[in-house]
């Protein structure tokens, strides 16, 4: 029964964004497969299952699972997990292939990321500037254990927003660039992200984030300065270096996953699902649903969380679930989750980013840069008008 109560809510809660897709209808056996293979830690009982499951899966099938597993970006993990349990002889040749080159693509790729990474932060630690690596390849192997098992396309950091001018002088000795309207913190392609992207032919994208979420009605409950301050160190690869609180990393990475990419890829469901499966003994369910209503993002959270219940068997409390949804159904819950979905550039999204900005001269500087492109984009829609005539 509290099943049908959670999920009932998340449809209503969701409101009909996104890709929330909690299936009704039993799995078919390729999403069973990749459910219980998308892992990193196999039970006996998971193992066994997938290995029967594994032996009755067609060809078509297999291909079926593959292209799946491939869109979520997990076909590494579950390439390596199969090989585990030992299923690899039953894959079709060009299955086995296809999983095989991927997994080698991903672990050859993360390893050249995990070299820039590991310069970059030698570089800005001995300018005493602080750094929280965000996602990326410290978190493949925090969570992972095995860099290859999940893919990874740049470099993110957390940085003080007073640091940006610093690392920025860093990177462009280094080579690196940036994009047009992005040259410091408070141009308005960099207010409205709350981050700053260098590029270098050679190397991976650098993006330095001084806010956690691209939605300005989940900054205040994703506050920098608060999360900062409950940052905790751990050792990466003889490094000590900061990473986020587990309560706010968990926070987070539902943000980042509903919110602000709108979208439930499954690569970033697997991170919560690792996450939760990592917490710390004295963790206290009640204590984190508590504090995310407090925060304004039982939405974004609980939407995230349904969805690893639903479609990767995470087990979370049934009274976590309910408490995170319903709340989730408040007005200002509500009006949050609508402002994240709002058009760029349209009144909402202009409104929701000057209530998100505290500082009065920022105000002004995003609003000019607002008005500007509005007036350019309606006068380019004007010329296509007339041309097109």
């Amino acid at each position: 029964m509290a099943e049908d109560v959670w999920r009932a809510l998340a449809l209503q809660v969701a409101d009909g964004r996104g890709p929330w897709r909690l299936p009704t209808e039993p799995p078919t056996r390729p999403e069973q497969m990749l459910a219980l293979t998308a892992r990193t830690r196999l039970t006996e009982d998971d193992a066994s299952q997938a290995r029967a499951l594994g032996e009755q899966l067609t060809e078509r099938e297999w291909h079926q699972m593959m292209t799946l597993a491939r869109a979520g970006y997990v076909d590494s993990l579950v390439y390596a997990q199969i090989a585990a349990i030992g299923l690899l002889p039953l894959l079709p040749s060009a299955i086995y292939a296809s999983f095989a080159d991927r997994y080698r693509e991903t672990l050859l790729e993360n390893l050249r990321i995990r070299t820039a990474l590991e310069h970059l932060l030698d570089q800005l630690a001995t300018a005493g500037i602080a750094t929280v690596p965000l996602k990326g390849v410290t978190l493949a192997e925090r969570l992972y254990t095995n860099i290859g098992w999940r893919p990874t396309r740049d470099i993110d950091l957390l940085v003080r927003r007073e640091d940006i001018r610093p690392i920025a002088r860093l990177l462009l000795a280094n080579g690196y660039h940036t994009e047009y309207g992005q040259e410091d913190a408070y141009a308005f392609e960099a207010i409205a992200t709350t981050e700053t992207k260098y590029e270098r032919k050679d190397a991976p994208v650098v993006e330095l984030h001084w806010g956690l979420s691209k939605r300005p009605s989940y900054r205040r409950g994703l506050a920098a300065a608060s999360i900062w301050a409950r940052t905790v160190t751990a050792i990466w690869r003889g490094r000590t270096i900061r990473v986020l609180a587990p309560a706010d990393e968990l926070r987070f990475l539902a943000v980042h996953c509903t919110a602000d990419h709108q979208h439930s890829q499954l690569n970033w469901l697997v991170d919560i699902a690792e996450l939760v499966g990592r917490l710390p003994s004295d963790w206290s369910w009640s204590a984190f649903t508590a504090e995310t209503i407090a925060t304004g993002l039982a939405t974004p959270v609980g939407l995230a969380m349904a969805q690893c219940r639903a479609m990767l068997r995470l087990e979370i409390p049934d009274e976590t679930l309910v408490e995170t949804l319903r709340a989730g159904l408040s007005a200002e819950e509500q009006a949050a989750w609508q402002s994240a979905w709002a058009t760029r550039l349209s009144r909402r999204w202009i409104a929701a980013h000057l209530r998100a900005i505290s500082s009065r001269r920022e105000r002004a500087r995003f609003a000019a840069g607002a008005l500007a492109r509005v007036a350019a984009k309606t006068t380019n829609a004007r010329r296509r008008r007339i041309t097109s005539r």
